[in-house]
Order: structure tokens, then C-alpha cells, then sequence
């Protein structure tokens, strides 16, 4: 019996430098947008400013100008950001969504956290309190597929605002971040479609940390919730499942889900008995497929408008192993 797998992963182009000494620490205060004074909020624009123009700009010599010492010593690291991002985002537009002020009464080696309000926003936590002023500058992309978060701290260095650290990840797919594919999974899980609910906690998943300091106040219910849809599943569901009321007999070895421009797309992976080179005969199988799925796996022409059919020779059981497949992407509704 094969179970599903519980993934918790976070997609991040990190600079950050932090502490593992939890221990000894001080009092901070925090300042929260319009509560933050207008001067310091009026410099903070114009180095945000400037390290936003500069990677819209592919200009990396700005940030090593602007960069804390420690972070001058990374400046390889510093030059390899700026090139995934100018790889990754063919269309980079960042506005602010959040910032902080901090004042900390002790520096010392040990990690601070930065209290954020809001229910369902970030713990800022695991940053060395290695200055007694820091910023934190959370900015966001407009993006209908992919929007990414950029996180920049600085500290006060020599009397002057210096870049600790910088991070760039993924925080929504189609507008929607990890806590609202959360809410949207547990709806969904009680009305018992729980493939459903578990496709979008999978993709909820990848937008848990879209920087290794942020952590969601939600993500102790996140990981329960995850864990029980899981438990669930394992007890109902043994694969490969084979879908004998189809004429050509295919097996299900698993099911996964795709951001892609036509939206969030599940992802049927199965086991074929009609060669890869036989595209029609797959495309047929495919419609085949379609027409029982819903029984097989409740709510999935409900909960997406797309669905995708892969196919391979073989169970594809090696995660190592690059494995020939053939996909066939199907409306779930008919216009």
C-alpha cells in the first residue's frame, strides 16, 4: 500500500544571516506602518527605493553598496540572487505590503521575534539581535500566477541603515496565499471532498515559508489540519487504484496539482496500457477517465476547471527516475 506523503516545502532565493541561540535575550518594541515616525518611514522609502530599482534593474553593485558588512562578505551570493531573480520573474513590480520598526534593548547572540498583529500574518522570528534599530520591509508582486514576497531587514550599522538580509519566494499561486488555499482545503473537507482539499493543502504547502524567517500564526493549525486530511486518505485510498470500468483498464498511482496559466490543474497519474506514442488512444482514455473520476475521487470537477491525465508505460515508484509520460489536459465541465 502506497501512502501519501506529507511535503512541507518553501521555494526561496535567500541572503540571511542568523543566529541558532535562543537564549539570553532582550525586550523589543514594535512600530507598525503609519506607526512608525514619518522621517524614518520617509528614508525607508528611499532605500527601498533603491534596492527595489536596483533588481528591477539587474544592478547587484547597489545592494553591495547599500549591504551590511557580513552581507559584503557574501557578495558571490548577493550577484547569484539577482540572477534567479532575473530568471525566474519575467515581470518584477514590488509594492509594500507590510513594514516594521524595532527597537531592541540588548544586542547579543540571540534570536528575537518580531510580533505582527494581524491573525493571519508572519511571526518575523529567527533574527540575530545583532543591532539595537531594525527594519523589516515586506513587499509583494501583482503576478495572477506566481506572486512572490520580498523581505528586506536592515540594521542600524556605524549610525547608518545597512542590508542584513534579503529574500525573495513564493506567496500566492493565483492570488491566493497558503492560509487561503487552507481555509478553501477545509471547507472543501467538509463536504468530504477530501482529494480536493488535499490538492490545495499540497499546494499550500510550497507558500508556508516564502522566507526561513516568516512563519505563519496559523501553521501549528495548518500542519494539523494536513496531517489529519493525510491520515484520512491513507485509511481510505490503496494504491495503485485501478479504474476497471475503463475499456483499457488504467491504474492510479497518485494524484498531484500544477499552478498553471489556465489556473490550478490536478493532476491524475496513472499507469497506461496503451503505448505513449498512441496519442489518441491516450486522449480517448483520457475521456474515458473523465466521465468516472468524480465517483473515484468526489469533488474534483466541482473544485477545478481543468483536469490533467498523465500517462506512463509504467508505475513511476523511483523518485530518482526520469519516467516518459504523456499528459492530456481536459475541461471538467463542458462549456
Amino acid at each position: 500500500m502506497k501512502k501519501i506523503l506529507l511535503l512541507f516545502l518553501s521555494i526561496t532565493i535567500t541572503i540571511l544571516l542568523t543566529s541558532c541561540n535562543s537564549f539570553g535575550g532582550g525586550a523589543t518594541i514594535t512600530f507598525h506602518n503609519s506607526e512608525i515616525d514619518e522621517v524614518l518611514k520617509e528614508d525607508f522609502n528611499t532605500i527601498n527605493k533603491r534596492i527595489v530599482d536596483s533588481i528591477i534593474d539587474d544592478c547587484p553593485e547597489v545592494m553591495l553598496e547599500m549591504a551590511s558588512d557580513d552581507i559584503k562578505k557574501t557578495s558571490g551570493t548577493i550577484k547569484e540572487f539577482y540572477s534567479q531573480l532575473k530568471n525566474s520573474k519575467h515581470k518584477i513590480d514590488f509594492k509594500i505590503m507590510d513594514e516594521y520598526y524595532v527597537k531592541i534593548s540588548k544586542i547579543g547572540d540571540y534570536n528575537i521575534t518580531i510580533e505582527t498583529f494581524q491573525d493571519d500574518s508572519f511571526y518575523v522570528n529567527n533574527i540575530k539581535a545583532v543591532s539595537d534599530e531594525m527594519y523589516v520591509g515586506l513587499f509583494t508582486t501583482d503576478d495572477k500566477i506566481t506572486g512572490y514576497l520580498l523581505t528586506l531587514i536592515y540594521i542600524k550599522e556605524n549610525g547608518n541603515w545597512k542590508l542584513y538580509s534579503v529574500n525573495c519566494g513564493d506567496y500566492t499561486y493565483q492570488g491566493l496565499s497558503a492560509i487561503d488555499y487552507f481555509q478553501k482545503a477545509k471547507t472543501l473537507y467538509d463536504k468530504e471532498y477530501k482529494i480536493p482539499a488535499y490538492l490545495y493543502m499540497n499546494l499550500g504547502t510550497k507558500l508556508l515559508r516564502p522566507a526561513v524567517f516568516l512563519q505563519y500564526k496559523k501553521q501549528s493549525e495548518f500542519d494539523e489540519f494536513y496531517k489529519k486530511l493525510c491520515n484520512d486518505l491513507n485509511k481510505s485510498l490503496i494504491f495503485p487504484i485501478e479504474m476497471n470500468n475503463v475499456i483499457s483498464n488504467p491504474g492510479i498511482w497518485n494524484f498531484n496539482s500544477s499552478n498553471t496559466i489556465e489556473g490550478i490543474v490536478p493532476i491524475i497519474i496513472y499507469k497506461s496500457n496503451i503505448g505513449l506514442s498512441n496519442e489518441i488512444g491516450l486522449k480517448d482514455e483520457a475521456n474515458e477517465m473523465k466521465l468516472s473520476i468524480d465517483k473515484l475521487l468526489p469533488g474534483i470537477s466541482e473544485s477545478f476547471e481543468y483536469i490533467c491525465f498523465q500517462a506512463y508505460s509504467e508505475y513511476p515508484k523511483d523518485p530518482n527516475k526520469q519516467y516518459p509520460n504523456f499528459g492530456t489536459v481536459l475541461r471538467t465541465k463542458e462549456k
